[in-house]
């Protein structure tokens, strides 16, 4: 088994049912807060997104799997 594979399928899949569940629920809260505030939609997917890819790119940037790395956009066919 890979390096920092998980031992168990069951774990792997309790994450990944935890990633969709999380996922799920941002629909319905932007539409509550919307509806709320008396406000269209575009300012919470908005500020969402950001927030979302900033986690991603610090994630990405802190991760060890890229960290000292030069992350260029060349494809590697193995």
């Amino acid at each position: 088994m890979p390096a920092g594979a998980s031992d168990s399928p069951a774990a792997t899949a309790f994450c990944f049912h935890q990633g969709a569940i999380w996922g799920g629920m941002i629909s319905p809260l932007l539409v509550l807060y919307a509806t709320a505030h008396q406000i269209t939609l575009a300012g919470p997917i908005l500020v969402t997104t950001v927030v979302g890819v900033a986690i991603f790119l610090v994630a990405v940037l802190l991760s060890p799997e890229t960290k000292g790395k030069v992350l260029l956009g060349e494809l590697t066919v193995a």
